[in-house]
């Protein structure tokens, strides 16, 4: 018993509980899980074969691809679309080493064309605005796809995106106009309600409905219905009275004896 209790008294208090954390750290609560969700990136585009050039100054009509000398490119890079809610970035990669060689931030309300150019004598080649994140300075700089389906890719990437901010911002007008009218409603029932409430109405009832006309005969009022009348026979049209006397009449002539046929005459 005594060696049992020394045993006891050698275990620091705290050591059990301490394992127990360890084990199972406290849950993860929703502001984080919000704020890791608001932070997270979506990658929408990858390319491992691509090309750096620099590149002269734009034409009248844009920049072309056959005055690089594409087959004479600065570096081979990877590239990635990448968003994050409203912003995206093109990325380019260091193949080799898969740092950040370079970064086109996409600018939110300005065409797309103002950050990503493509040439005008091919599908393949753009012209990138790369921003650099410390001081802000931008520049220009070629890049080029070896296959034409990866730049069809790239573009799709930066459409979808395009049509996200749109539709975003659809939904925002229109949640900021049912805002106006649930407010110009909420405003409109409580005038009515304190017109009513001065008038020496009820305050839960905003609207008064108006009475009923009433329309009930009143006694010894009668009313006059002309019915339309029919041509007996074909001929010109006669009041009803008439119509019914002159069918009585051929019913009758319908339904009289024959008259009686004397002998004495046929035998002669």
């Amino acid at each position: 018993m005594e060696v049992g209790a020394s045993n006891t008294a050698d275990v620091p208090q705290g050591t059990e509980s301490q394992g127990v954390k360890g084990a199972h750290p406290p849950p993860t609560t929703a502001a984080a899980a919000e704020e890791e969700e608001e932070h997270a990136e979506l990658t929408t585009f990858q390319c491992r074969d691509a090309y750096v050039y620099r590149i002269p100054p734009a034409s009248t009509i844009g920049h072309r691809a056959e005055l690089w000398r594409v087959d004479d490119w600065d570096a081979e890079v990877a590239v990635a679309v990448v968003s994050r809610q409203e912003e995206c970035w093109v990325r380019l990669l260091d193949k080799a080493s898969g740092e950040l060689f370079a970064e086109c931030p996409i600018l939110k309300g300005q065409p797309l064309v103002t950050v990503v150019e493509p040439v005008v004598d091919s599908s393949r080649y753009y012209v990138l605005r790369i921003e650099d994140r410390a001081s802000r300075r931008h520049a220009f700089i070629g890049m080029g796809f070896r296959e034409r389906n990866a730049a069809s890719d790239f573009n799709a990437a930066l459409d979808d995106h395009q049509q996200h901010l749109r539709r975003k911002k659809a939904a925002d007008e229109m949640r900021r106009q049912y805002a106006q009218v649930k407010l110009a409603r909420r405003s409109g029932a409580s005038s009515d309600d304190g017109a009513s409430s001065d008038d020496g109405g009820s305050s839960g009832r905003s609207h008064t409905l108006p009475f009923a006309a009433d329309l009930a005969l009143k006694p010894g009022q009668t009313i006059n219905v002309s019915l339309p009348s029919r041509a007996v026979g074909g001929g010109a049209k006669t009041p009803p009275s008439q119509r019914m006397v002159a069918i009585a009449a051929q019913a009758r002539a319908a339904f009289v004896a024959p008259s009686p046929v004397k002998v004495g005459s046929a035998a002669a």
